[in-house]
């Protein structure tokens, strides 16, 4: 036994210094990973920063002088997305609507003189939203935004209306002075709507939002989605060097060799697995490393759960190469299917991101297809990793799949690959 292992080991550290010797190949599965995740993080970290310092400036024409129009303009101050001017109150409407066609302001709000009365009587009240035109893409999010702000006011003109009318139903009104009615009706309504603000503050069946994971309000990590992309997609470039080498070693008569001494089939493909798995496994670490160093990737809880993981991704990868070789006539030919597949799965898997949503996690066709791909549930199990803090417990799916893969991939290596 312990004579296989280390005669295992001796051909798995053969093969591994004959990788590493090859300089362009560490330069495509290492420095191209890292080159692409700092040029892509760039671009996503630029977009969100432009999008957080978005600013719609608006203008508001408001000629009432009631408490209500106040309530409306208090409430859209505290909008940060909204940049407000607020006009004369001596402005016309064909002087509103040349500063928007100019491109002075995206839209304007206009307040009525009767607002706040049409309120309090409860003949209705309405406001004007001008958009500029060239921006109508705008008008939708500002009414909706303009609706949440009329609705605190809605509700206190409604519950007033309904006091007043009660009192009026009741005869008590009949039995008040009107400085009275008044008082008693604005003492009923400071009752409501302070039990009401109440119970929006502290509602009866409370939502506890709960992150396991991190601070909801820090600012994305695109390193986090970037990496582990870029990671497992450059690790399957390690198939055609796989299937290379064995071409490579029939050729020279390396196997030949090897099979005529002590060595049996099975150490020598345990021995090739071993030190490419090896190579995969140190991608994995150091391209991690270094974006946890330099650019404060997270690495999640689980230091044992990445490790896992890799070496379930690192056999998936040796033994599709194995697979490669077995499937083809030629060294070139294995080169050319491998890259085929890296590139084709890694679009099927996901790898690369283009946006905050993952495609193992969306709802549409594509994203079916790529919890069917090794580089899909590798990048399934780092996310849940990395994003999610899970632990060995939550990723078994994902590593159970990735083994699986990996099995049957070899079963056909074994089946078709010769060795002479």
């Amino acid at each position: 036994m312990m004579k296989t292992i280390k005669q295992i080991l001796n051909l798995a550290w053969k093969d591994f210094q004959i990788i590493i010797r090859d300089r362009g190949m560490l330069a495509v599965i290492i420095g191209m990973p890292m080159l692409f995740g700092l040029i892509m993080s760039s671009a996503y970290s630029g977009n969100q920063q432009n999008a957080s310092s978005i600013e719609i400036p608006i203008a508001i024409l408001n000629k009432d002088e009631g408490n209500y129009s106040q309530t409306v303009l208090d409430i859209l101050d505290q909008i940060d997305v909204l940049k407000i001017t607020s006009l004369s109150k001596t402005e016309s409407l064909e002087a509103v609507n040349k500063m928007l066609l100019n491109g002075e302001y995206t839209a304007a709000v206009i307040i009525p003189a009767d607002f706040s009365s049409g309120i309090a009587d409860y003949s209705g009240a309405e406001i004007s939203l001008l958009v500029d035109p060239q921006k109508s893409d705008f008008g939708q999010i500002l009414k909706n935004i303009l609706d949440a702000a009329l609705a605190p006011v809605v509700v206190e003109g409604e519950i007033r209306y309904g006091i007043r009318s009660v009192m009026e139903a009741g005869g008590i009104t009949e039995k008040l002075t009107p400085e009275m009615a008044a008082a008693s009706e604005a003492q009923t309504l400071g009752v409501v709507m302070t039990r009401l603000g109440s119970m929006l503050s502290t509602s009866l069946i409370p939502v506890n939002l709960v992150s396991t994971a991190r601070d909801p309000n820090a600012p994305i990590n695109f390193f986090n989605l970037l990496i582990p992309g870029f990671t497992v997609m450059f690790s399957f470039f390690l198939v055609g060097v796989v299937g290379e080498s064995i071409f490579r070693e029939k050729d020279d008569g390396t196997y030949r060799r090897l099979m005529a001494g002590p060595m049996q089939r099975g150490e020598i493909v345990a021995g090739k697995m071993l030190a490419f798995g090896v190579m995969v496994v140190l991608q994995v670490f150091i391209l991690f490393g270094v974006a946890a160093s330099f650019f404060s990737m997270d690495l999640g809880s689980s230091p044992l759960g990445l490790i896992l993981l890799t070496i379930c991704l690192s056999l998936v990868v040796t033994s599709m190469g194995l697979m490669v070789a077995a499937l083809s006539n030629s060294g070139k030919q294995a080169d050319s299917i491998s890259m085929l597949l890296a590139f084709l799965l890694a679009g099927l898997g996901g790898c690369i991101q283009f946006g905050l949503t993952p495609l193992f996690l969306q709802d549409n066709f594509i994203a079916t297809l790529s919890r069917f791909v090794p580089q899909g549930q590798a990048l399934w199990g780092y996310y849940r990793l990395i994003n999610q803090n899970a632990g060995i417990v939550e990723i078994l799916p994902n590593m159970g799949i990735l083994l699986l893969m990996a099995a049957v991939f070899f079963v056909i290596a074994s089946w078709r690959l010769k060795w002479n």
